[in-house]
């Protein structure tokens, strides 16, 4: 009996050895992601992290930070041939959760540009591609209400939204732009400036949807628009 037990013990303490080395090895390549977690508001010391994960790493998440540097850098052209060099790449490697897991950010990042490049029809087919296996993205999502507000698709957003709003936990940061947005497609562009506004307060790196300068942009693009709208309304009177 006593033999038994020992070997119990020596089972569960395997187990337990392969499962921490197997998290320890998923999560260390994204070692220099979460080091950009203590530079929230500090894009300087974040891009020089996400660079350093590209040249220590020299893997799919090297490749992956590399593209979101690019991204931070608003250099949406090479980001975006970042991303598709990556996304090659992937497809030749096995399909581990992992490799999978890295090839829905890269596919995100590539949404991403293609939605700063007013491209929101294709940023959205890739989204929902994304969504469909990955529901956990929430970033996805945000994204996706996003593309469906600038494209006019009012309805479509604020269902998205109410889906949004049923995840646990979601960053203002995350919700804020997405109500901006709606609000836009509706007309309200005071309303979406406010929010858009308030959302400054929540940049970082996670939330690549907050870029200061596609913040500050979209805001004088809002603001021409209000200011577009009020001109009309006092030459109609």
């Amino acid at each position: 009996m006593q033999i038994f037990d020992l070997n119990m013990t020596s089972v569960l303490a395997g187990l337990t050895a392969i499962i921490v080395v197997a998290l320890f090895r998923m999560h260390y390549p994204f070692r220099y992601q979460y080091l950009c977690m203590l530079f929230g508001n500090r894009p300087d010391r974040i891009k020089k992290l996400l660079q350093r994960s590209y040249k220590k790493n020299r893997s799919l998440v090297g490749i992956l930070d590399k593209s979101s540097k690019e991204i931070l850098d608003r250099n949406y052209d090479r980001a975006a041939q970042t991303v598709l060099s990556g996304i090659l790449t992937v497809q030749t490697r096995p399909k581990t959760t992992l490799n999978q897991v890295i090839s829905h950010l890269l596919y995100y990042n590539l949404a991403l540009t293609l939605y700063y490049r007013k491209n929101y029809n294709k940023s959205l087919q890739i989204l929902q591609n994304i969504y469909q296996y990955d529901p956990g993205l929430t970033n996805a999502l945000a994204l996706m209400i996003c593309n469906f507000a600038r494209q006019g698709d009012i309805q479509m957003a604020v269902e998205s939204l109410m889906e949004l709003k049923e995840k646990r936990r979601v960053n203002p940061g995350v919700m804020l732009p997405c109500l901006a947005e709606i609000e836009a497609a509706k007309g309200n562009y005071t309303k979406a400036i406010r929010l858009l506004q308030r959302s400054k307060r929540f940049t970082n790196h996670l939330n690549i949807l907050l870029l200061n300068g596609e913040l500050e942009q979209r805001i004088t693009e809002l603001q021409q628009e209000a200011e577009k709208k009020e001109s009309q309304q006092f030459s109609s009177q």
